[in-house]
């Protein structure tokens, strides 16, 4: 039978630390105040070996919660999020089920707070359109929740985005403005029923194009000198139309 000895109780951030002699070995532990208190270790004194068995197989759990526990505090998680982290630390499934139960009784993990609350930020924060949420929903986990997309709030977003989007793209002609416009609204997340529906291209600021065009010509001149097919390929792929394109093949020749 070994001697057991608890002889050193300290507190430390949020964790208590504790020191215990077994025979001629001291170990250190870390543990919450909850197993603190629940394994009566609230003052020096020897221990049992079932006290000292017990409190040892009590502890993998204690340290996974609190693993846990920081996970939650730095951000809303779901079930899912704080599940896959845990899965870093240990692969017992029975471990990691009993500590997202216990942060679920204490309200620490709330799939349908994370949901609306998640709904509320994509929809009225981000922007994002349904495909985008839908996927991220998934990757939380929350494959089982459906939702809609108030109509009010996806043709205000679409509207928004398509004018954020002509703020940053002045220098292209409108065709190609258009155009993409609508592969940004599609990234965001925007169904093509949706973009085909509700995106106005007269939010589009329409670029003074034969200026634009003799802007870019003279930049691309000096790329591509005299090798005409390129700079009418290059002078193509910036959405340039074909009648512009047939000057410069025009002007060329002569």
């Amino acid at each position: 039978m070994a001697d057991i000895y608890l002889f050193s109780i300290k507190k430390t951030n949020k964790r208590y630390e504790i020191g215990i002699k077994v025979d001629e070995n001291i170990y250190y532990f870390k543990l919450s105040e909850d197993l603190l208190v629940e394994s009566r270790f609230l003052s020096f004194k020897n221990l049992t070996d079932i006290e000292y068995t017990a409190f040892l197989n009590k502890l993998p759990l204690d340290s996974l919660i609190f693993e846990a526990e920081k996970y939650v505090n730095k951000k809303q998680r779901s079930s899912k999020e704080v599940r896959d982290k845990l899965k870093e630390i240990t692969s017992s499934d029975e471990l990691i089920d009993a500590a997202i139960a216990s942060l679920k009784k204490r309200g620490l993990i709330n799939d349908d707070y994370f949901f609306e609350t998640y709904l509320d930020y994509a929809i009225n924060t981000r922007k994002d359109g349904k495909v985008k949420i839908s996927s991220n929903l998934s990757l939380y986990g929350l494959t089982n929740y459906s939702f809609s997309y108030p109509l009010d709030a996806l043709k205000k977003n679409i509207r928004e985005l398509t004018i954020k989007f002509d703020k940053q793209s002045k220098d292209i002609p409108y065709d190609a403005k258009i155009y993409k416009a609508k592969a940004f609204l599609q990234s965001r997340g925007y169904t093509e029923q949706d973009i085909s529906t509700y995106f106005n291209p007269s939010l589009l600021s329409k670029p003074d194009e034969e200026k634009l065009f003799q802007k870019d010509l003279r930049k691309l001149k000096l790329k591509y000198k005299d090798d005409i097919d390129k700079l009418r390929d290059s002078l193509r792929k910036r959405g340039y139309s074909e009648n512009l394109v047939r000057t410069v093949k025009e002007a060329e020749d002569d």
